[in-house]
């Protein structure tokens, strides 16, 4: 069972959730309020090639594709982001 007490916080903080449609590796790109993102491929738990990067200082724009609700995010996307924002 997750526990929600960690990540809802996390969750709130979302300002928005992005897809380029395959564009690039990183094919999702999570905007946080603070000013933070996290960055994943469609199968970001691959062992050699799934992505799944925290970073700091990305603007919402069209260079990160469409701007897409967070329940559009695949499931074993947004398990992933879940798990991430528990850790």
């Amino acid at each position: 069972m997750l526990d929600t007490s960690k990540m809802r916080p996390r969750l709130q903080a979302i300002r928005s959730v992005w897809d380029n449609d395959g564009a690039t590796a990183d094919r999702y790109t999570v905007l946080f309020k603070d000013g933070t993102y996290l960055a994943m491929s469609d199968n970001p738990d691959h062992l050699q090639m799934g992505i799944s990067q925290f970073g700091h200082g990305e603007k919402p724009g069209d260079h990160l594709g469409q701007e897409i609700k967070l329940s559009e995010l695949p499931l074993n996307v947004l398990h992933h982001l879940i798990r991430r924002l528990e850790s």
